[in-house]
């Protein structure tokens, strides 16, 4: 119970604060339209992550063998942009005079952020179930139930830091939680990109040469 307890916590805490930030942002700023594209986006995340794991685990559609490191590469490239630009457009210098263009495109991004937050997280969460019963052992035995109910514990855990981010973040207001948020956000950005990086390296689709030139020239 314990094991999945952990390692559910430890997969969705991050993205349990993140939804709760951003949730609380759209609906103090934008409101019920600004909620409802980011649930969209959510959503589109849970979808996408049910799909994949299903395709992973009936098809040959994805490879099993090496995991999903170049999946993960195009979903921290998406996200990385679209955080670039929610958070330019989300600047109080912006938002003093917002255009309609800018209250259309801001929730979008959100919601794209949402989206790929999601599908890097959740399809590992979705798959725990399937090892549950390596043994065979009966759906109804100790062992199998203790392992779900650690599950159960883990997402509500997740589920309950989630609200309690979004209703601090509503008390405190966007102003005061978006700087904070943001470098939250940002360090976030920079373990994908050292991931991403660690991931082009070993697929030997970049050389050390280039990651060093890379490393160089960000300092």
């Amino acid at each position: 119970m314990l094991k999945y307890l952990i390692a559910v916590t430890d997969d969705t805490i991050v993205l349990a604060l993140l939804l709760g930030y951003l949730f609380a942002h759209m609906t103090d700023v934008y409101g019920r339209r600004g909620r409802n594209i980011l649930a969209g986006g959510t959503l589109a995340g849970l979808l996408a992550s049910i799909a994949y794991v299903v395709l992973r685990n009936t098809t040959k559609v994805i490879d099993r063998s090496g995991g999903n490191p170049m999946w993960n590469v195009r979903t921290y490239a998406v996200s990385i942009v679209a955080l670039a630009l929610f958070i330019l457009l989300s600047l109080p210098a912006l938002r003093k005079k917002p255009g309609r263009a800018l209250n259309t495109l801001t929730p979008v991004l959100a919601a794209l952020l949402a989206l790929t937050y999601v599908f890097y997280v959740l399809p590992t969460v979705i798959a725990y179930p399937m090892n549950f019963n390596l043994g065979k052992e009966s759906v109804f035995s100790t062992a199998f139930i203790y392992r779900f109910i650690g599950y159960l514990l883990g997402l509500a855990l997740a589920l309950v830091t989630g609200l309690a981010m979004y209703q601090g973040a509503r008390r405190m207001g966007w102003k005061r939680v978006f700087p904070i948020m943001a470098a939250a956000m940002l360090l976030n950005a920079f373990q994908q990109v050292t991931k991403g990086l660690s991931v082009l390296y070993s697929k030997r689709i970049i050389t050390g040469h280039d990651l060093f030139v890379f490393i160089s020239r960000t300092k």
